[in-house]
């Protein structure tokens, strides 16, 4: 059982989802975004995704914003993710 209070950081918290990520057959392409104008995606990926018993496979585009709130109790909410608005938003 990871107790999230004690990861230091949210550098430290993407790190660890990003080796999680790694870990995954599913997940392919696995890149970090780097600091800067990302809108605040920390993580990209392609998820492959297969139904055997159709025998069909889609690959999909993943972001990931990581957020590490476990040590200030707060919740998560739609204005903290900033790509959400970007995404949303888009015409």
């Amino acid at each position: 059982m990871i107790d999230f209070t004690e990861i230091k950081d949210g550098d430290r918290f993407e790190d660890l989802v990003f080796e999680l990520l790694s870990k995954k057959k599913q997940v392919k392409n696995l890149q970090r975004t780097g600091k800067g104008t990302d809108l605040g995606a920390d993580l990209i990926f392609d998820l492959e995704v297969e139904d055997s018993d159709l025998s069909i496979s889609n690959t999909y585009k993943v972001i990931v914003e990581c957020k590490h709130y476990a040590k200030s109790n707060k919740n998560i909410t739609k204005g903290d993710i900033q790509i959400y608005d970007s995404l949303t938003n888009h015409n």
